[in-house]
């Protein structure tokens, strides 16, 4: 028994790691001249490929796509209109940021700038 804490406590450090960063502070931030509308529809099918439960939410100033993970939303996409195109922010969640998959949806969101 004695042995497994050490292992028990590294698991649920891990764990919680993802909960260490501020919830409301973007990972990335970007700017496009494009409409939220025009952005979202060049990420979103991205998103879907490499997160098929991947969800699109727009009205006509802003666009949200959310990637759901195991547990919770892990990975969110928010568009904003901005006086000169939008406003991207990309929150990515989980407990190991920047693990599997990150990279991916990042790169889908800087090809769609």
């Amino acid at each position: 028994m004695a042995r497994r804490t050490p292992l028990i406590t590294l698991f649920a450090s891990l764990a919680l790691a993802g909960c260490a960063s501020a919830p409301n502070s973007p990972t990335l931030v970007l700017d496009t001249p494009k409409s939220p509308a025009q952005y979202a529809e060049c990420v979103f099918p991205k998103w879907q490929t490499e997160k098929p439960g991947s969800t699109l939410n727009q009205s006509r100033t802003q666009a949200t796509i959310i990637a759901e993970g195991k547990v919770a939303a892990d990975q969110i996409l928010e568009v904003h209109r901005a006086s000169n195109g939008s406003q991207v922010s990309i929150y990515l969640r989980g407990p190991l940021p920047g693990g599997l998959g990150h990279s991916r949806l990042e790169s889908a969101a800087r090809e769609c700038l």
